[in-house]
């Protein structure tokens, strides 16, 4: 049991933890819980890069308060395509630099996702029956595409190196405020992933 995550890297906190659990239906999923108001649950999955990419998989959100960003990236980090299963029931997607609004989602049961990506920089996307064919991937990312990653909170980018002329004593050094009190909590359940990638 549990060897299903062999291949997955996770960051799973206490209060934000990653692992496979049973539903009614006796299928085991690989779930992402968040009560942690400043960590996230996350699991990201290496893939082989390809000049396309076919990536398919299905989010079953718990709740519509919850979010859950999922992300095509690079070698080195960067994101190429970033989905997002917002706090008010919305799923959005990246169109080079902007979000743009697909449809709602819908929570308790299996919300499908399937991506084509191709070499020129465009993917298409299908969220249940809904369709676009003419999304731009970011500008952003540099290496090939070769993982995929589920997260329940936004991108860290703080701190970073701006913080070497802060002083030590000021208040981007305290303590959060009500860090030991949880959050209510969301979850997301993977039901399953694929992808296809063609060779370069």
């Amino acid at each position: 049991p549990g060897e299903e995550l062999n291949r997955w890297n996770i960051h799973s906190p206490r209060w934000a933890p990653v692992r496979l659990e049973k539903d009614d239906e006796n299928n085991r999923n690989l779930v992402l819980r968040d009560k942690d108001r400043y960590d996230f649950a996350k699991a990201e999955r290496v893939f082989k890069t390809g000049k396309t990419i076919k990536v398919s998989f299905n989010i079953k959100p718990m709740q519509e308060d919850g979010s859950l960003y999922v992300e095509i990236n690079d070698r080195k980090g960067e994101a190429a395509i970033t989905m997002l299963f917002d706090e008010q029931g919305n799923f959005k997607v990246s169109n080079k630099q902007g979000i743009l609004g697909i449809g709602n989602y819908k929570p308790g049961v299996f919300n499908k996702v399937e991506l084509n990506i191709n070499s020129e920089g465009f993917y298409s996307l299908i969220f249940n029956d809904k369709e676009r064919t003419d999304l731009r991937l970011s500008s952003y990312y540099l290496e090939p595409l070769e993982r995929i990653v589920f997260r329940t909170g936004p991108r860290r980018t703080y701190p970073d190196a701006s913080l070497d002329n802060l002083q030590m004593d000021g208040p981007e050094f305290r303590d959060l405020p009500f860090a030991g009190e949880p959050e209510k909590e969301s979850a997301f359940s993977i039901g399953y992933l694929k992808v296809i990638s063609e060779k370069l």
